[in-house]
């Protein structure tokens, strides 16, 4: 064989080679989706270095599924430092369980609320839930409805259920039956349940034609 053909033959190989060992965020991904994470994270962690979002959610996901709490929230905090929603609340679970880091309401709390107001319905439903039982933080109960109304409108049935009861009761929000038979009513459109058409129908049969009107404008507006 020729020098030069040997020349061509050697560096077809490399290019062979790289182009076999070359991280890819696709091969990266179908690697996290299929359980094999240990090519996902050879995969994705250089990109995720460069600062690929996609990238840094999946490895997260990866070190997660492996058990490397540390190096989950190392790579969730970089998405949640992006802006990511989805990494925000990550990495508040992280703080709020001890899990790669230091237990700390305060931290968990800020990055849920984040997450929050970037419309994360897990993070509302946790704000929720955490100020209404008073874990991590001391209960709030107003600070709870507030929550229970953002996941409401995010389309929780449960937290549909929950704002529209406490409308109906006066306790935490206004007392409005207009707005418990709504909130109650969107609740029951996802998840018929028993209780939930029960208090539905026992408020409706308290509202005048104008409060019915009002209710059935609303529940129309929203659909």
């Amino acid at each position: 064989m020729r020098p030069f053909q040997l020349v061509l033959l050697a560096s077809a190989s490399i290019i062979l080679v790289a182009c076999v060992s070359a991280p890819s965020l696709e091969k990266g991904m179908e690697a996290l989706s299929s359980g094999e994470y240990g090519v996902a994270v050879r995969n994705l962690r250089p990109i995720a270095e460069q600062g690929n979002l996609d990238a840094q959610l999946g490895l997260a996901e990866a070190y997660e599924e492996i058990f490397d709490h540390r190096s989950s929230l190392q790579w969730y905090t970089k998405a949640a430092e992006q802006g990511d929603a989805r990494a925000c609340y990550r990495v508040g679970n992280a703080y709020a369980l001890g899990l790669g880091t230091n237990r700390d309401g305060a931290i968990a709390m800020d990055w849920w609320r984040r997450a929050g107001e970037k419309g994360n319905l897990e993070a509302q439903l946790a704000l929720a839930a955490t100020y209404y039982k008073g874990e991590l933080v001391a209960p709030n109960p107003a600070e709870a409805a507030k929550w229970y109304l953002r996941a409401a409108a995010s389309g929780d049935a449960n937290a549909q259920y929950i704002v529209g009861s406490l409308y109906a009761n006066g306790m935490d929000l206004p007392r409005d039956p207009v707005q418990a038979y709504v909130w109650l009513s969107r609740s029951a459109e996802q998840y018929n349940h028993e209780r939930t058409r029960m208090l539905r129908d026992q408020i409706k049969a308290t509202l005048n034609e104008a409060q019915l009107s009002e209710a059935e404008r609303a529940l129309a507006s929203s659909k």
